[in-house]
């Protein structure tokens, strides 16, 4: 939570039209998964953005699936985005 509100202070400092830009990456999936809600969770519910932009391996269900529940829905496909190993980004949106 506290990496989340840092970054999105860099960004406003920074003039950028972005609330927060994150990657956090974990060895364990379960711990993985618990950092990413509440990171989600902490953004949607204190930075209440208008609307939100990301990117998830198509092949990472567990991540998708979590989006969902968030309320973003996919409206894209960005084609070899990832590249070790190669792999398609699904884009998707939350908001307007």
């Amino acid at each position: 939570v506290y990496l989340a509100h840092l970054l999105h202070d860099a960004a406003v400092s920074a003039g950028m039209p972005v609330n927060c830009i994150c990657a956090v990456e974990t060895k364990d999936r379960a711990e993985a998964a618990g950092i990413a809600a509440d990171l989600i969770w902490y953004y949607l519910a204190e930075m209440k953005p208008v609307e939100v932009f990301l990117e998830v391996r198509a092949s990472n269900a567990d991540a998708i699936s979590l989006y969902r529940h968030y309320g973003f829905r996919e409206v894209g496909v960005r084609k070899r985005f990832y590249h070790d190993p190669p792999e398609d980004a699904i884009v998707m949106k939350r908001g307007e």
